[in-house]
């Protein structure tokens, strides 16, 4: 009856406000399929295990863009997807990815993982996030580190409209709840 109505289910109360988080502030997905940007391969696979538990795709892009990011990617970046920037990403790799791969039919929304721990990495990569909400797609965003630039970072993708999460199981979660509802909204096409 609940799933009739529309309503999303989720676990507990944290659960609620967290997927709420993102649904306040994203449009909703036209499909299942996700972008993972990552500056960390063990990250990325962990991503990837969370959103596929969830029902959602990780799907590998296909030659014509993991091309054009290897022009501009470091040549030890992995461009299937998850996207690793590696340890040594920094925010114009990030902004680069983002204006790259979230226009194309290929996605429907995106994983960013950032650690600001990274010499290349600063507070403003918030900016460019906030900026790909231009493509229409819902991002949300993973990061554990708690330095000044994280929370600098985290606060102004709050501000921005783009939802945060400090467990990568949430933020997965999230999208699904998105998808989930596109589909009950009829804008994404089932499973």
């Amino acid at each position: 009856m609940l799933r009739q109505a529309g309503a999303i289910e989720v676990n507990n109360l944290m659960d609620a406000l967290e997927v709420a988080k993102a649904l306040a502030t994203q449009p909703l997905p036209r499909g299942n399929r996700v972008l993972i940007i990552t500056d960390s391969g063990g990250a990325g696979v962990q991503a990837v295990d969370n959103v596929e538990s969830v029902g959602l795709v990780v799907p590998e892009l296909p030659q014509e863009i993991r091309d054009t990011l290897s022009k501009s990617l470091p040549p030890f970046a992995s461009t299937a997807n998850p996207i690793d920037l590696t340890g040594s990403a920094t925010d114009a790799m990030y902004k680069f990815v983002l204006d790259t791969v979230l226009p194309t039919s290929y996605v429907d929304m995106a994983l960013v993982l950032a650690q600001m721990q990274l010499p290349g990495m600063t507070p403003k990569l918030a900016d460019y996030i906030i900026e790909a909400r231009r493509f229409d797609k819902p991002i949300v965003v993973f990061g554990i580190s708690a330095n000044e630039d994280a929370r600098a970072f985290k606060a102004r993708l709050e501000e921005g409209g783009v939802p945060t999460y400090d467990r990568l199981e949430t933020a997965a979660n999230a999208l699904r709840a998105l998808y989930e509802y596109a589909v009950i909204r009829g804008l994404a096409r089932p499973r």
